[in-house]
């Protein structure tokens, strides 16, 4: 007695497909975790001091265009329990976008704003008071560096948060659709 046994080789395929790009999704936020991770750090270093504008300097950001998602590949997403993951990725690259232009425009502020009126004034590296600030630098210009360093506070710690989030989601979802399958595991702890 001969037994047939076929093996559905596009189904097959498409398992694997899937269970890589989830690794592709997962690994790119994961990157971006990172890259926020070291921006928090910074940022923890002067999260509840009240001079937090004038202290922190300017923070270089690398060129992430690498860390996309292939949203057209993900698009199976759309027909599983969860379509709702296909539009988080989306939220979340536009979040970290949000952070590198917020970053950006605070740095680029200080270094080509706030810092040449620092050093026209004599005051560059100097201790001085809030009130010798604003009337050396002006008081707009003081609230523009303010508001600056708020936004990015609000948008690396918002953004820090719901990336790590979307990754330990990500892998459940992962793991429920393929409980077999190895994926990229998230430790926060490194």
């Amino acid at each position: 007695m001969l037994i047939s046994c076929r093996i559905d080789v596009k189904n097959l395929k498409k398992k694997k497909l899937k269970k890589q790009l989830f690794n592709s999704a997962l690994f790119t936020l994961l990157r971006k975790y990172n890259a926020l991770e070291i921006f928090k750090r910074e940022l923890d270093l002067l999260k509840d001091d009240s001079s937090r504008a004038f202290k922190l300097k300017p923070l270089k950001t690398n060129d992430y265009n690498d860390l996309k998602f292939d949203i057209e590949s993900l698009n199976f997403l759309i027909e599983t329990k969860e379509p709702q993951i296909l539009s988080d990725l989306f939220v979340e690259h536009e979040r970290f976008e949000q952070v590198l232009s917020t970053l950006k425009v605070r740095s680029e502020y200080q270094v080509n704003v706030i810092q040449p009126l620092l050093e026209k004034s004599g005051i560059a590296n100097k201790k001085v008071s809030f009130e010798e600030a604003c009337k050396v630098i002006g008081e707009h210009k003081i609230e523009g560096l303010i508001q600056g360093t708020d936004e990015v506070y609000f948008h690396v710690y918002k953004s820090h948060e719901s990336v790590g989030k979307l990754i330990e989601k990500l892998h459940q979802y992962a793991k429920q659709l393929f409980p077999k399958a190895e994926f990229i595991v998230f430790d926060k702890s490194t």
